[in-house]
């Protein structure tokens, strides 16, 4: 384990915080007629006498990963779902009660993404909707692939500056506390369909729409304070771009890289809630009360 000690030595050193993907191959054997196939149960021996040590040399591990894209068609190996479900069970139990699911590397196109959707504010959709389906299930973190590197990058790898998902996490992270999701489905000349996580007070107007007229959502509640909203647009209308507006103005980083203020436009809580094709909305309403939110 020395190799392990001087990793260690190193992490202290640095303060980084460290995710370790254990080996969820061992005990398994490959299958003779599936290439990528492995079968059998994942014997848990080795990786409970490895963070047994780890615990006894009071080192600090933030997380452990069960293996790497095992899921699906997978990454040079697979499990089949029904196993792989039955070793993450197995795994759990190594920890207890206390120890929770995480999101990670997600991406929405694999193998660094797609040039001209994942950098861009198409992929805002699938991104936001992640986040929250994974919100639903009561996960603490989501990992995106990746911070930097790749076309599903947060930041870009040339220039620095941030890709639109960046400031749709960035939102998500400081205003989402309490949620209800709204979905918007459009095609055009043809009505809308909604889809409510919250269907207690609410109710949703329903318009014959073409793709540039505005969709809006009544909610039968009435507030007291100004509500906050954030409408993320793409610069131009085009959902490829990857510079992203937020209340009609470009987010564009200053000469030396700082985030401009992200900043709500208030609007009075009793008015209805306009919502523009091709656009994310976030919204808060610091006075809105609803028992199935608490």
């Amino acid at each position: 384990m020395a190799r392990w000690d001087e990793l260690n030595n190193f992490f202290k050193q640095t303060g980084a915080k460290v995710t370790f993907g254990l080996n969820t191959l061992i005990g398994r054997k490959k299958s003779n007629i599936e290439k990528r196939l492995w079968l059998g149960d994942w014997q848990s021996q080795n990786a409970r006498e490895f963070m047994n040590y780890t615990i006894s040399k009071g080192y600090k591990i933030d997380s452990y990963e069960f293996g790497n894209e095992l899921c699906g068609g997978g990454i040079g190996a697979r499990v089949e779902a029904k196993q792989y479900g039955k070793d993450v069970v197995a795994f759990k139990n190594l920890f207890g009660p206390l120890s929770g699911a995480w999101v990670s590397e997600a991406s929405g196109a694999f193998d660094s993404g797609r040039k001209d959707v994942s950098p861009t504010f198409t992929d805002g959709f699938w991104h936001l909707d992640q986040l929250g389906m994974a919100s639903n299930f009561n996960h603490k973190v989501f990992c995106g692939q990746t911070f930097i590197g790749g076309n599903y990058a947060l930041v870009d790898a040339t220039t620095f500056t941030p890709n639109p998902n960046y400031y749709g996490a960035l939102l998500w992270h400081r205003l989402t506390q309490k949620l209800i999701q709204i979905y918007v489905y459009m095609e055009k000349d043809k009505t809308f369909n909604v889809t409510l996580s919250n269907d207690d007070n609410l109710h949703i107007e329903r318009h014959n729409l073409k793709s540039k007229d505005v969709v809006r959502s009544v909610f039968e509640f009435k507030g007291y304070q100004n509500r906050e909203e954030y409408h993320l647009t793409p610069l131009n209308r085009d959902i490829q771009s990857d510079i992203v507006c937020l209340n009609d103005v470009p987010l564009n980083p200053t000469d030396s890289l700082d985030i401009l203020a992200m900043d709500p436009i208030l609007i009075d809580a009793s008015s209805t809630i306009s919502v523009a094709s091709h656009s994310i909305i976030f919204v808060t309403i610091r006075d809105f009360n609803a028992p199935v939110c608490a």
